[in-house]
């Protein structure tokens, strides 16, 4: 039998696929993708699924919180002062940063974060370069 007349993807349907306008425009297109439409849909969904990862990790770096920057940096920049040997980290998210003195264990650990909009920020990176 027919199918009910209320569903989307009935192909009797005169507004969703029996009308003019799919007619006219049904023919646009390569055919090669509609020949081998599951396969380029499934690329496409795997694609949208690997770029949901890619702008989760974009917004996990937009955090302030200095553990999850730590986790989510977008770059790193390692700094060795040869006098007195002491190792630095910083952590560069997309709206702060995050330095912490290496080595860095559970008991003891300097770290300090930096918004980028703070108008301390520079202030804070000289008086840290300070301590050692």
């Amino acid at each position: 039998g027919r199918c009910a007349w209320w569903k989307i993807f009935n192909q009797h349907h005169t507004l969703t696929n029996n009308n003019a306008l799919c007619f006219l425009f049904g023919t646009i297109g390569f055919r090669f993708f509609d020949i081998q439409r599951s396969r380029s849909m499934a690329v496409a969904m795997y694609t949208t699924l690997i770029s949901i990862f890619f702008t989760l990790f974009g917004c996990l770096a937009f955090s302030s919180n200095p553990d999850i920057v730590r986790t989510s940096y977008w770059t790193i920049m390692e700094v060795t002062n040869t006098t007195s040997g002491v190792a630095r980290k910083l952590h560069m998210g997309l709206s702060s940063m995050v330095m912490s003195t290496e080595p860095c264990d559970i008991w003891d650990c300097t770290m300090d974060s930096f918004e980028y909009g703070d108008q301390f920020m520079f202030a804070g990176l000289v008086a840290w370069g300070d301590k050692s």
